[in-house]
């Protein structure tokens, strides 16, 4: 009895061992963050995502509105249209009119999802581009690193339209409620406005 006691035990204390190995494995049919975003096929994959669908592009779209507008859009083919009347030509409704027109705190366009993804794609890449350990042409990593500031600057250039002041956000944030609460502080318009113009000078210097 106690011969088998001891071998249950072991038998019992050896699943386990396997077992915690078994946990500690990487994920067969999914690429893992850990092992995505060293080359450059996957930085030119994951950038590619953040532009438009042009098929299925639409302006106003809480995910897809910041993402660079197709010319393919709406009435007359021409994205003119799609500018919420910011352009030199005279406004479509009462919305510039004095107490007309208030922005929402939270839901629809209060979207962070491609911001948050294109913060993890500059603050991981950028280091490992420094290091020199990401294969593939230089010139080809510099020119994926910068579309991803560029499609940032035009997701908060996007929210500059549609609500004015909002959060300025250049990196990944912890699940960390005294950091998202000190975060989430919209900041005045001017600055997202000096955000997006100074990232696209930066990119054509």
């Amino acid at each position: 009895m106690k011969v088998a006691g001891r071998l249950f035990m072991g038998v019992s204390l050896f699943a386990l061992a396997a077992c915690n190995d078994f946990l500690d494995e990487e994920p067969q049919s999914d690429v893992s963050p850990e092992q995505y975003l060293w080359s450059e096929d996957q930085l030119k994959a994951y950038v590619d995502n953040y532009y438009a669908d042009y098929d299925n592009y639409d302006g106003d779209s809480d995910d897809k509105g910041g993402m660079l507008p197709s010319h393919y859009g709406s009435e007359n083919g021409s994205p003119y249209y799609d500018d919420d009347a910011i352009d030199n030509q005279q406004g479509t409704n009462g919305r510039y009119l004095q107490d007309t027109w208030t922005v929402g705190q939270t839901g629809g366009k209060w979207n962070f999802t491609n911001i948050y993804a294109l913060n993890y794609f500059i603050e991981t890449v950028t280091p490992r581009y420094e290091e020199v350990s990401i294969s593939g042409s230089a010139e080809n990593i510099e020119q994926y690193l910068g579309e991803a500031h560029f499609l940032r600057a035009l997701e908060y250039f996007y929210r500059l339209r549609t609500l004015g002041d909002f959060p300025i956000v250049e990196n990944t944030l912890s699940d960390n409620m005294e950091e998202l609460t000190e975060a989430s502080v919209r900041k005045p318009r001017n600055e997202v406005r000096v955000l997006s113009w100074k990232t696209w000078i930066r990119l054509l210097n």
